[in-house]
């Protein structure tokens, strides 16, 4: 039964908290912050991006931080940025799409037989763009440390106030990580 009236939800609407983004993952929270927090939280993606995947092509970058800002996408910048790598990689880099459409797509495999396929080729993509990444820095561990035991205290549940904090501290190493680097020349 359907009613035309619009103060009521649609029926195929679930219930759940308003901030869960539905889906298999549970570290993404529907966050809306102002429009001059997301501008700089896709500056600080821009940042991470190019100091943690170095090897990945600069506009594929640059097309990935343009996703994050359609697509809404807010939280720490690992998590972000990880899944947007991978997603990029699978379509962009390896058969995942052919897989799909095998026999005019009526007779292709599924989501999940397709990402068993290429699985192991995202993660050799991935792994090549991470390669010269400060993962290994000092800094860089320090200023992750700095937040890992604030968030082993609220784990299932958003902290925008601690995501944006440690964002800021860790997109302002990355930069001066980029800024001291020396070219590579070839």
């Amino acid at each position: 039964m359907t009613t035309d009236d619009p103060s009521e939800p649609p029926a195929t609407e679930s219930a759940g908290p308003p901030h869960a983004r539905r889906g298999k993952s549970q570290w993404f929270f529907r966050i809306d912050p102002p429009p001059e927090e997301r501008e700089r939280f896709l500056e600080q993606l821009g940042i991470y991006l190019a100091a943690m995947y170095p090897g990945c092509p600069p506009e594929w970058r640059l097309e990935l931080v343009e996703r994050a800002r359609k697509g809404g996408h807010y939280g720490r910048l690992g998590e972000i940025a990880g899944v947007l790598a991978t997603s990029s990689a699978r379509h962009r880099a390896t058969d995942y799409e052919r897989l799909l459409r095998i026999n005019g797509g009526r007779e292709g495999l599924t989501r999940e037989e397709a990402r068993q396929v290429v699985n192991a080729e995202v993660a050799d993509t991935v792994a090549e763009w991470r390669l010269g990444a400060p993962e290994a820095d000092e800094g860089y561990i320090a200023v992750r440390r700095q937040f890992r035991k604030v968030w082993r205290k609220g784990r299932k549940k958003p902290r925008p106030v601690v995501t944006a904090r440690e964002n800021a501290a860790i997109a302002e190493y990355l930069k001066a990580w980029l800024e001291r680097r020396e070219p590579v020349e070839d």
